[in-house]
């Protein structure tokens, strides 16, 4: 599957996409993002609010068609997640090529991001282009 990897100071952040660069347009892509801890510490990372993260996918004039996070609301709380020495995060998603305001995307290149957002580690990955088929 198409792969982007960041080492962003004490993180190992790998984004991957399910489905190959040409999916099926039946099928869903799936978004994951792994972030590691390569350190030999603990290292909590923290958030503003419940939002941790999002994926945006752009069309090849570059408009945003999809945001994973458009219309959900999030907790306006801190959050905090730790993570020891050699331990993960994983974030899955799943898009059903469709754009936020529900209409079928046609044939094409689009590009995704994944944004990986706590304070002090904000990151943003990609892009990943796929080219949607028939």
């Amino acid at each position: 599957p198409p792969v982007a990897i960041e080492h962003y100071r004490d993180l190992e952040i790998v984004f991957a996409i399910s489905g190959g660069w040409k999916p099926d347009r039946r099928q869903e892509v799936g978004f994951k993002l792994v972030i590691r801890n390569t350190s030999d510490k603990t290292i909590e990372l923290k958030w503003p609010s419940a939002k941790t993260h999002d994926f945006v996918v752009r069309n090849a004039k570059r408009k945003i068609i999809w945001r994973w996070s458009k219309d959900k609301s999030f907790a306006q709380a801190f959050k905090t997640k730790t993570l020891k020495s050699g331990s993960k995060m994983v974030i899955k998603s799943i898009w059903d090529q469709k754009t936020n305001s529900g209409k079928t995307t046609p044939r094409g290149k689009y590009t995704i991001w994944a944004e990986f957002n706590p304070m002090s580690y904000s990151k943003k990955l990609g892009p990943l282009g796929i080219r949607l088929v028939k």
